[in-house]
């Protein structure tokens, strides 16, 4: 809101007071700041809105009549943003909600995805697809969620239609094998069915696993495979039954197996290993003969088991042995795996690799810890020492690489450090100080360290001599400058003004100093300054005090030759020096060039005159009354005192009026206010003086300026 809008509420026509225009746009401030947050729900808008309450708050208070105003804007905003919140808040509640009830859904997509199965599940998916869209119906933000039921759904279909096309072909396979079965049953081949019934149960079996649970269908044709494969058993026991030419047989081979077994039993140790094989050959060839004739069933278990038992024993014996040697030597090797591995990640390069070395010289030592555990423990322990060999490699590798890379950045800041001289002054020194850091932290460069130390110091060391030669004739000038700058107190202001800028300026391009010594030289040079200022200023305040005192009579002399210049009179001769007052004098100027009349134009110069001298009264006089009351007047010498001690004298003349009190400010401006309409001048005049009066009663000189 500009000043132009800023309205009085009861009176739109009517100006706000100057005094409630900042407190006015304080508010307005935070009230449109307020109201740009609302609909926002992050932790940095709830903590600004905070901030903005709290600072509305604190604003100093209003009349009543403005503070209404702004307090229900305020208020609005306020309820607005409070208002967002908490539609942001139930916005976000149910959105968690529904999050809630999809990762649950999720969850139980996931189970089902994980069945070995998924053809028992159909209803139950079903079910979990018809709830996801119900659940996600009218929320908006979920495209990772959709994105992940999807990719499951369309797995979940990819498999569900696998495991349909898988139950077909099942379903196919049992109709074949329902086929074959009912022909071998019609042709009557038991010996064809013992042959092929392991392979046929094979193939049942695995169809079977692959059928829906849920068909009738299947389930009526897995009892049709189960009753087929019943009758044939059936047929083939009662084909059994009828050989008894074949069970004679079978007790003549195991006979020769027990002879054989006898003599297996009395082996030596040597040949242990292939008896033990032959032990197991013979035990298989044993259940693959079948029964022997019912009244010989009594006489070979026996002597099978006592010739089976007794070589079981000794070969069991033999392997025991072997296994102890090898657990023996497998504990063995088990410690130096973990000797190796304790050292894997050994920084000790040197140490480390002798340790290593050894453990791998007693690892031949070690006899063998059998076929698969030996193969185990070896890859463990060659896996530990090619970490720790690898690691070192890498080491020396990249060690290697980054004494390289130091020795060429150290390289690029001793030509750096060379390079120093041809910088400006201020420059350099900041880049050698930035350049020795660098180089101290650049890391050591291997076999180079010692050559590159050598250049980069000697860059160092030539480069800060030139600088310390610079120092000291900055010093010298800095003296000269000194002493220049105590001796211009003497001199005018003018001319010690303008030197004293230039030798400002020339201080400012000397070469710097130690901050300690810059330091100091700046104190005395502040307080040089300052001592040149405060005697200028006396010197302006004499001349100020002189002009105010000169005014009346100088307006006087140049009224009465405008006046006579209005009847035609001849011209007063004008006695008074009227070089203080540009204005007046060149109105005097004016009125001898036009001949001893009154220009054109300078009566509306004078009658604006009268207005502008007339409104500078009415000011200074309303300014002077609190400060009658209030204030003690201030001495415009210590003032330009304290700001030039701040900068060497810079911007002092500013400082100074900044720091001039209003009333002050004012009669200086009347002291520039040209020639005011004769007729009025004695009534203004009087008023000037009955205010320089007031002034020098309340504190301040005669000529505007404030007394010690």
């Amino acid at each position: 809101m500009s000043e132009s809008q800023i309205q009085h509420p009861e009176s739109p026509g009517v100006s706000v007071p100057e005094r409630l225009r900042p407190l006015l746009h304080e508010r307005e401030r935070i009230c449109t700041e307020l109201e740009a947050l609302a609909g926002k729900d992050d932790e940095i808008s709830r903590n600004r809105a905070a901030g903005l309450g709290a600072d509305y708050r604190r604003c100093e208070p209003l009349p009543p009549e403005y503070a209404e105003i702004m307090d229900r804007r305020f208020a609005a905003a306020e309820a607005a943003f409070t208002e967002g919140l908490t539609v942001a808040a139930e916005r976000r509640a149910k959105r968690e909600q529904v999050l809630e009830t999809l990762h649950t859904l999720l969850t139980e997509q996931a189970r089902l995805s994980a069945a070995p199965r998924l053809l028992p599940h159909r209803r139950e998916w079903e079910r979990l697809r018809k709830n996801w869209r119900v659940a996600t119906t009218g929320v908006d933000d979920l495209d990772l969620l959709e994105k992940a039921f999807a990719d499951s759904a369309a797995a979940f279909a990819a498999r569900m239609e696998a495991e349909v096309a898988a139950a077909a072909s099942a379903r196919e396979v049992l109709l074949g094998l329902c086929r074959e079965l009912e022909a071998l049953r019609e042709a009557d081949r038991p010996e064809e069915f013992k042959e092929k019934r392991e392979g046929w149960e094979a193939i049942r079996d695995a169809a079977v696993a692959a059928l829906d649970p849920d068909s009738a269908e299947d389930k009526a044709l897995q009892g049709r495979v189960r009753d087929l494969f019943k009758e044939l058993n059936d047929r083939l026991v009662l084909h059994y039954q009828t050989l008894d030419l074949a069970r004679w047989e079978s007790y003549t081979l195991k006979l020769d197996l027990c002879r054989e077994l006898e003599q297996l039993r009395d082996t030596s140790e040597e040949k242990l290993p292939a008896a033990a094989v032959r032990l197991r050959e013979i035990r298989k060839r044993w259940q693959e003969l079948g029964p022997v004739p019912r009244e010989k069933q009594n006489e070979l278990g026996p002597r099978y088991y006592e010739y089976t038992t007794a070589l079981q024993h000794r070969v069991d014996d033999f392997y025991k042995a072997q296994r102890a040697a090898h657990a023996a030597a497998a504990a063995k090797k088990t410690a130096l795996c973990e000797a190796a591995e304790a050292l894997r990640e050994s920084t000790r390069w040197n140490e480390t690799s002798e340790q290593l070395k050894a453990l791998q010289a007693e690892w031949k030592t070690v006899g063998h810890a059998g076929r698969e555990a030996d193969g185990a423990l070896y890859a463990r322990f060659r896996a530990a020492c090619d970490v720790f060999f690898n690691a070192r490699a890498q080491y020396w590798a990249e060690k290697q690489q980054q004494q390289n890379e130091a020795g060429a950045r150290k390289r690029e800041l001793c030509a750096a450090a060379e390079g120093l001289s041809a910088l400006p002054v201020q420059e350099a020194v900041r880049r050698a100080k930035q350049l020795r850091t660098e180089f101290q932290t650049a890391g050591r460069a291997g076999k180079q360290e010692q050559s590159l130390n050598v250049r980069f110091n000697t860059a160092m060391e030539a480069f800060f001599h030139s600088r310390h030669e610079a120092v000291q004739n900055a010093k010298n000038r800095r003296e000269e400058i000194l002493r220049e700058l105590e001796s211009l107190k003497d001199m005018p202001p003018l001319p010690a003004e303008q030197r004293m800028g230039e030798l400002r300026a020339e201080w400012r391009l000397l070469e710097p100093l130690p901050r300690e010594q810059d330091a100091r030289y700046e104190a005395r040079a502040r307080a040089a300054a300052a001592e040149v200022e405060k005697a200028l200023a006396a010197i302006r305040r004499r001349q100020q005090r002189e002009r105010a005192d000169w005014l009346i009579p100088a307006m006087r002399a140049a009224a009465e030759v405008v006046t006579a210049a209005r009847r035609g009179d001849p011209l007063p001769e004008v006695t008074l020096d009227l070089t203080l007052f540009p204005r007046l004098g060149a109105v005097v100027t004016d009125v001898v060039a036009a001949g001893g009349s009154v220009p054109e134009g300078m009566e509306k110069a004078l009658a604006r005159n009268a207005r502008e001298f007339l409104g500078l009264l009415e000011e200074c006089e309303k300014a002077i009354q609190p400060r009658q009351k209030t204030e003690a007047a201030r001495d415009l010498a210590a003032d330009l005192a304290a700001a030039i001690a701040g900068n060497f004298g810079g911007g002092a003349m500013a400082a100074a009026r900044k720091k001039e009190t209003e009333p002050a400010a004012l009669l200086r401006r009347l002291l520039e206010v040209g020639l005011p309409e004769p007729d009025q001048l004695d009534e203004l005049l009087e008023r000037y003086a009955a205010l320089r009066t007031a002034m020098n009663g309340a504190g301040s000189r005669s000529d505007g300026t404030p007394q010690s």
